[in-house]
């Protein structure tokens, strides 16, 4: 009887011990300090040439680790190297024998045409005479007699003069076909030469990749390959990860609605160093239960779940790797702002009736397939949805190439445009009803003041699947101040795009397309506080002239976002068509006491220009919108230190 007290005494302490710390996680809870390892492979077999590292060694962004190499790609070189050298000495001899074949034609040409000419002299010399005899006898008709339709002498020498003038063409059509073989690369030798020469370039930039480089500083975690060994396509040959801790994966009961949120400041606590507190940054919030790790569990036997916390850490702090934390939420001083401006945990100045949910749908974080590099540093500053693929295309404003998405935010393929020169800065991404896609840069001045052409750049792309080539480009900004000069100032639109290197202006972040025409959506300046949209029309002349008609360019709309309640002006960060309504995302900047807090807004412009908003997002800053076939995607840029996150949308809005 004894053991069956003490049992259940023992059970009711753990149940009240538990309780307790649960009730405790509304402002505190715990979490593993780890890092995100790096996993090194290559894209197709090798073998480990010279292995230059070993585990736990320290290593420097840029310093050699390993050297692979590839007998097949070593082969494919020397290959398509001897093909390229045997089509230049093909394209040289044929070019050779064209040439002779040519000049044969015109020897045999030029004495036919002597012959002729000599016959010609002849005939007209021997015409001459027999006229002036003619003439000398006056009992003959010589009129009759020395017309062209009834004398063959006349009818020969006539004859004779058109087979020259047929020489001479023969001889001009030879130069002008040799031109054009030489001049316009018609000979098909020169098309073989082209695509040999792409291809070893190929397998020359695949040679580089043999060279694994350490893209930042860190340690060496586990090496499972040896020099000599070969190694499978994306087999993990080892591993790289930071020497610190870069956040902390933390777990909050699910019967806790705590006000944890992205973007917070909280204190992670090492639990054996009490001294050793830092601030971090909460950047992601899960948006399913899960099971508690057993080592976080209060009673190991006793199965706990919630939710999973993801906090940033500063890079020189002190924590061990699988050191366990406590973290805990800081009193934020933003907090009284919001409620001044009516904002609530999650939405932005929204007024909502009291029983209406205040919950958005979830923010969740882009991630690659599989994990197979790091997120951070894409700046999803734009998406495009391609219904015949079934994914979406991201444009970064850090990144010259393209990331295709599914509809769960994972990155399935980096795609390179072909035939793109530099560009910079992408913003704004739209497909027209023609297959074309349209990219338009900032077309704003950086921070040192300068404007470079590659953030100028407005781009057509043909796409086939999910290759994408350049099909035309234009210098925006260039060909609209062209335009400027042939209309008056009071067109309206001429001041927005004046490039001014201290406000960092003109800044457009959108581009529409409809009807044949180009949106564009500007963030600065601003018109009398409201935002304003350029339209210009021919959208395919553009890119067939590479000039845009002063005709074509109108101010559209002047949009003024401005929060009524609050004052608040937001500034348009992208626009989207769907049918006759225009979709607008847009950010504004919440300023008090030193604190800065982003917020975000979803309007809609209907018919009648009615705008109305139809969603708000607190501590996000939403830059791309585009439309699916029942959904509509939003995606959120969180700065190159962040990931970038999404959000769907139900497409009745």
């Amino acid at each position: 009887m004894k053991i069956f007290y003490t049992v259940l005494i023992s059970l009711v302490i753990a149940l009240t011990i538990v309780t307790i710390n649960i009730r405790r996680e509304s402002t505190n809870f715990h979490g593993i300090a780890e890092t995100k390892e790096m996993v090194i492979s290559a894209e197709f077999g090798v073998e480990i040439k010279d292995m230059r590292i070993t585990p736990g060694q320290s290593v420097k962004a840029g310093d050699t680790l390993m050297e692979m190499r590839s007998p097949e790609i070593d082969l494919k070189i020397s290959e398509f190297t001897h093909l390229i050298n045997e089509m230049e000495t093909r394209s040289k001899t044929q070019a050779n024998l064209s040439k002779s074949e040519v000049r044969q034609i015109k020897t045999e040409n030029e004495a036919r045409f002597i012959e002729i000419l000599s016959e010609l002299q002849e005939l007209q010399s021997q015409y001459e005479i027999n006229r002036k005899l003619m003439k000398q006898l006056r009992s003959i008709n010589t009129e009759d007699n020395g017309t062209s339709d009834s004398n063959p002498t006349l009818i020969r020498i006539q004859n004779l003069k058109r087979e020259l003038s047929r020489i001479d063409k023969s001889n001009m059509i030879l130069d002008e076909n040799l031109h054009s073989q030489i001049s316009f690369g018609v000979d098909p030798l020169q098309e073989m030469l082209k695509q040999y020469q792409d291809q070893l370039r190929l397998y020359n930039e695949l040679k580089q990749k043999l060279f694994i480089i350490a893209p930042n500083d860190g340690v060496i975690g586990a090496i499972h390959y040896r020099k000599g060994e070969m190694v499978p396509a994306f087999d993990s040959i080892a591993t790289l990860h930071s020497k610190a801790p870069s956040f902390v994966l933390g777990y909050i009961h699910e019967n806790i609605y705590s006000s944890v949120s992205l973007g917070q400041k909280v204190l992670v606590h090492s639990i054996t160093d009490k001294k050793n507190v830092i601030e971090g940054e909460v950047i992601g919030v899960g948006t399913r239960i899960v099971e508690y790790p057993i080592r976080l569990r209060i009673v190991q036997d006793y199965l706990i779940w919630g939710r999973e916390v993801t906090v940033k850490l500063p890079p020189d702090n002190d924590f061990l790797l699988g050191e366990k934390v406590r973290i805990s939420l800081e009193d934020k001083p933003e907090g009284s702002l919001k409620k001044l401006l009516g904002f609530s945990t999650i939405h932005a100045a929204t007024v909502k009736d009291s029983t209406e949910s205040a919950a958005l749908p979830a923010i969740r974080n882009i991630s690659w397939y599989n994990d197979i590099r790091p997120s951070v540093g894409i700046e999803a500053s734009g998406v495009q949805y391609l219904a015949d693929i079934q994914k979406f295309c991201l444009i970064s404003d850090e990144s010259e190439n393209l990331f295709l998405i599914d509809s769960n935010g994972v990155i399935q393929r980096e795609v390179q445009i072909e035939g793109l020169g530099e560009i910079s800065d992408m913003e704004g991404i739209t497909a027209g009803d023609d297959g074309y896609i349209y990219i338009v840069c900032s077309q704003n001045p950086t921070k040192k003041g300068k404007l470079p052409d590659k953030r100028k750049c407005l781009i057509c792309l043909s796409r086939k699947g999910e290759t994408f080539s350049l099909a035309g480009e234009i210098k925006l900004i260039d060909a609209l101040a062209e335009a400027a000069k042939k209309v008056s100032s009071k067109a309206g639109w001429t001041d927005l795009i004046k490039v001014d290197s201290v406000k960092r202006t003109p800044d457009i972040e959108g581009i529409a397309y409809k009807d044949n025409c180009l949106y564009l959506s500007f963030k600065a300046p601003l018109v009398n506080d409201s935002s304003a949209i350029l339209r210009i029309n021919n959208a395919k002349s553009i890119f067939e002239k590479g000039t845009i008609d002063a005709s074509d360019v109108s101010l559209w709309k002047l949009l003024h976002l401005k929060d009524s309640s609050t004052g608040l002006i937001y500034q348009i960060s992208d626009i989207q068509f769907d049918n006759d309504n225009l979709y607008i995302l847009s950010n504004a900047t919440i300023s008090s006491n030193n604190v800065e807090v982003a917020s975000g807004r979803l309007w809609v412009l209907t018919e009648g220009d009615n705008l109305k908003v139809l969603e708000n997002y607190h501590s996000l800053k939403p830059e791309g919108i585009s439309f699916s076939n029942q959904s509509i995607l939003i995606t959120f840029d969180n700065g190159s230190d962040r990931l970038s996150q999404f959000t769907t949308l139900k497409r009745s809005l």
